[in-house]
């Protein structure tokens, strides 16, 4: 009977200290985990272009409806991104290419 009772005294202890060191750890290794995805996802190229566009479409969306309010003049043209202007040119040099004539 004392065996018993040492093993199960011995067995809610050991379980006591694994639930103490995850409550302790756990906390701390998912605040590191999300740091590193928020890092990755912060530094990442393609996520900080999509960001940017969002942003400048959001803005002119805003200016369009200040205009509205304020009973406003013909909009500006929207600016484009660096790398709308980029892939603009490449179309416009694409197609500059397939229409002269000669080649």
């Amino acid at each position: 009977m004392v065996i018993i009772l040492g093993i199960l005294i011995g067995v809610v202890l050991i379980y006591g200290w694994i639930k103490l060191i995850n409550a302790i750890f756990n906390p701390l290794i998912r605040k590191m985990e999300k740091k590193k995805e928020s890092i990755t996802k912060a530094d990442n190229p393609y996520i900080q272009s999509h960001r940017i566009k969002m942003h400048n479409d959001k803005m002119y969306v805003e200016y369009l409806e200040w205009l509205d309010k304020t009973g406003g003049d013909m909009p500006f043209e929207k600016w484009k991104t660096e790398d709308e202007e980029a892939f603009d040119q490449k179309l416009k040099d694409a197609e500059f290419k397939r229409w002269r004539p000669g080649k």
